[in-house]
């Protein structure tokens, strides 16, 4: 295998997944489970906009509605979500 092979491997295991997974972690203990858990939604719109700035991915009228419709869900369950006060101890 050439060594850009091993460089994609090496980027896909070291970067893209523990440190994407340490950083999830780390955001779900400083703020909550059901506070940053809903964000994880907004991936699918972070992804198609790294795809049409890297890849040159062709943006259509259903991309951009479906993120509009995704990043609005969001942030009204974000905004209403009820937050009861309860402490595990």
């Amino acid at each position: 295998m050439p060594i850009e092979g091993w460089l994609a491997i090496a980027w896909m295991t070291f970067l893209s997944s523990l440190v994407g997974y340490a950083l999830w972690f780390y955001a779900l203990g400083q703020g909550g489970i059901g506070r940053i858990g809903s964000l994880q939604l907004i991936m699918p719109v972070i992804t198609l906009a790294v795809a049409t700035i890297m890849l040159d991915e062709a943006l259509t009228v259903l991309l951009v509605t479906s993120c509009v419709a995704i990043i609005a869900g969001t942030f009204l369950a974000q905004r209403y979500a009820t937050r009861p006060d309860v402490r595990i101890k």
